[in-house]
């Protein structure tokens, strides 16, 4: 379970990445926890990671993951680019101009169609 907050998404407007939602962990029965708090707080930037070293375990319990495997992390939001609606007009106008072309193209008389349309016309 995931709780605090972390300066990072607050202060500079990132998002929260959870990378593991779930943990296997080993040891006795009356030992084993029913949750894992993450504490977030400490996520001041986004360069802090949390990792699995970090969490708070019961005495005698391990996490079977890596030490060094990342909990969770703060990202920058990605920002829309003005750029996107004129890549996606582009695509548009490409996929417009191969369908009239297509039409332009059956449209078109030739010597070899045009005598057989004025055959037919007969």
């Amino acid at each position: 379970m995931f709780e605090g907050e972390s300066l990072a998404v607050k202060d500079l407007g990132g998002i929260l990445a959870r990378e593991l939602n779930g943990l296997i962990v080993k040891g006795l029965a009356h030992n084993l926890p029913r949750e894992i708090i993450v504490d977030v707080s400490g996520l001041n930037n986004f360069e802090d990671r949390i990792y699995v070293k970090d969490l708070k375990l019961p005495e005698g319990v391990e996490a079977q993951r890596e030490e060094n495997e990342i909990v969770a992390l703060v990202v920058p939001q990605k920002e829309e680019k003005e750029e996107e609606p004129v890549v996606e007009e582009a695509v548009e106008g490409a996929e417009g101009e191969a369908v009239a072309g297509e039409g332009v193209e059956g449209d078109k008389t030739t010597p070899e169609n045009k005598g057989s349309k004025e055959e037919n016309k007969e």
